[in-house]
């Protein structure tokens, strides 16, 4: 209700929210969201661990220029489809790709984000399964050369998703070690998974479009993701692969105590695998 001298102007709840996505339009694009990069279709999946954080990422996308073409898979759309909507209201350069055409918008587009990867469809491209929208473009953004960035929070066990998940309960290692092993494979084909909270960042830096700070601040977010694992403390003498293998299952690093021998695979195995060696 807006009051003037004489008179009392009352607005219904829609009108204010048209009220506001109208200011939201014409603020961002005063500020850059003006789709000048290019378009990136953003594909959800059934996941639900980060959406808000995913939503927010999406909005920077188009604050830093990107033009947005949404594709929502049958369970994104049950579950959350009409409060993603209302949480990109009035932001410009955002559309619902027709699926359809969907082979024409990605050949045309910068790249591939998906906001939140789920297990299913991590598991479905690693296994070249293409029978479900996001394994699909995933896989076709993929075949075309396209950046494909991924947030993987809610399909990785090392999150901390999963350890609130579980509980006190301890996840079996061969679970863990199979969903790793899908993820690795996802890194192989080209996907680029990061956490949720840098997937703009991520891929402003993939696609090209990164400054030199953008990249920077990826790497240091990877690092900052390595040094708040768990510790796997060993007892023993000796460090072998075998207890690399086991730390890279439980999303670990290893402390190892003074005069411990490594042994030069260990140490190989640690590397590729991101598992710090911390010497007490």
């Amino acid at each position: 209700m807006i009051a003037g001298n004489e008179k009392v102007v009352e607005m219904t709840e829609q009108q204010i929210t048209n009220l506001v996505t109208e200011i939201i339009s014409r603020l961002a694009q005063h500020i850059g969201a003006d789709g000048h990069k290019g378009s990136v279709v953003a594909v959800f999946t059934g996941a639900t661990v980060g959406f808000t954080h995913a939503c927010a990422q999406v909005r920077n996308l188009v604050l830093n220029g990107y033009a947005i073409q949404l594709v929502l898979s049958d369970a994104a759309e049950n579950i959350y489809g009409n409060t993603l909507r209302e949480e990109l209201a009035g932001f410009p350069h955002i559309s619902q790709l027709d699926t359809d055409k969907w082979y024409q918008a990605l050949t045309g587009a910068t790249g591939l984000v998906v906001p939140m990867l789920s297990l299913n469809t991590a598991s479905r491209v690693a296994q070249l399964l293409a029978d479900t929208i996001p394994a699909n473009l995933m896989m076709h953004a993929l075949s075309l050369g396209k950046p494909v960035i991924a947030a993987v929070n809610g399909a990785d066990p090392a999150d901390v998703h999963w350890a609130r998940r579980a509980g006190q309960r301890t996840v079996k290692p061969a679970l863990c070690q199979a969903m790793q092993d899908r993820l690795q494979l996802l890194r192989d084909y080209g996907c680029h998974l990061v956490d949720v909270q840098q997937l703009c960042a991520g891929f402003c830096a993939c696609s090209g479009n990164g400054s030199k700070e953008i990249i920077s601040a990826v790497q240091t977010a990877r690092n900052e993701q390595r040094t708040k694992k768990s510790i796997y403390r060993i007892h023993g003498r000796l460090v072998t692969a075998s207890h690399v293998q086991r730390a890279r299952t439980t999303g670990q690093n290893i402390v190892v105590a003074q005069g411990t021998v490594v042994t030069p695979l260990a140490k190989e195995m640690a590397v590729q695998h991101g598992i710090r060696l911390i010497r007490e």
